[in-house]
């Protein structure tokens, strides 16, 4: 049966540091015309305030859906289970998994934000950069003075790099992809927020690119001091930027460690499998290795203990029951 494999937290990571997202035995499931499906199935992730989470594994294994549903944009026919906790920057927890949609919107932007993969999807082709800002601002009263949003955008946009002049009376599609995203980065810190998710932003970007914006974040991160979980199926990104890494399989979180703990000495046989699939430079041609056997060892292991696998169905009667 596939364990949940979780270690002592980093030294680096102050034990009575503030946790900014605790998530407690959460289950999502979607709804079909005749049937639940179960996609994630009873995660625990806290996040402390200042640290760098990096969730890593294969393509469908619930890294988004994990992150989508702590920050409670699933799609209407999704269905979360368990808690999750916010703690604002007034210190108030509030329970995200029991709020409503106009409860939700004053701790968009403000408390938590994300950064999505495709970049130019991001942005409306019709408005300025500028624009951008400024009508982000708008939709949270109070959270800045307008007077304040021209000077701080300026200010993020050089932080990440970019001639704030320029970018700012430019549109999307004048942009590099690269350049688009770190505007993107720039726009979900405007209203600086605690919480920071980045799903998969470096997909589709080249390396010396990638590079530029894992250097960026590190340093927003240490002058801002937001909290960010990194989605990527890049374990060497993830090694980079994390300061625990939690290795999805399933839906489940297989394992959970510190950088040196998951690369140095990985305990669960998916991650082993994981980490044995890079390419190394001195790999012989021809040898890349697969985590497909691996992946049926788990499967048999799981049917031989009777454990139902967290991609599962249920009769609409067996849901209700």
């Amino acid at each position: 049966m596939t364990t949940f494999i979780d270690r002592e937290p980093d030294a680096a990571v102050p034990a009575q540091a503030e946790l900014v997202l605790d998530v407690q035995d959460l289950s999502v499931r979607y709804r079909s015309r005749r049937s639940w499906t179960t996609v994630l199935q009873d995660v625990d992730l806290s996040i402390a305030s200042g640290e760098s989470v990096v969730l890593a594994g294969e393509s469908g294994c619930g890294k988004t859906t994990l992150a989508m549903a702590a920050l409670a944009l699933l799609p209407k026919n999704g269905e979360t289970i368990g808690s999750i906790t916010l703690t604002r920057k007034s210190g108030l927890q509030v329970r995200i998994d029991e709020l409503d949609a106009k409860e939700l919107r004053p701790l968009r932007w403000t408390e938590m934000a994300v950064v999505y993969q495709g970049a130019m999807n991001s942005l409306n082709p019709l408005l300025t950069i500028e624009d951008h800002f400024v009508e982000t601002a708008a939709a949270h009263p109070g959270a800045m003075p307008r007077q304040d949003v021209r000077e701080w955008s300026r200010e993020l946009l050089e932080l990440v790099m970019l001639d704030a002049e320029r970018v700012l009376t430019s549109y999307p599609h004048q942009l590099s992809g690269g350049m688009r995203q770190r505007v993107n980065i720039a726009l979900a810190l405007l209203l600086k927020p605690r919480l920071l998710v980045l799903d998969e932003p470096t997909t589709a970007l080249d390396v010396i690119t990638q590079r530029t914006i894992i250097e960026i974040l590190r340093s927003l991160q240490r002058d801002l001091g937001f909290a960010m979980v990194f989605i990527t199926h890049d374990l060497a990104l993830a090694s980079e930027l994390a300061d625990r890494v939690a290795v999805m399989y399933k839906g489940r979180i297989a394992e959970m460690g510190t950088v040196q703990e998951i690369f140095g000495s990985p305990q669960h046989p998916y991650t082993k499998a994981l980490l044995a699939a890079i390419p190394r430079w001195d790999d012989e041609p021809g040898t890349l290795a697969s985590i497909t056997e691996v992946m049926r060892q788990l499967a048999d292991e799981e049917a031989a203990a009777g454990a139902q696998p967290a991609q599962t169905s249920e009769t609409d009667q067996e849901a209700r029951a």
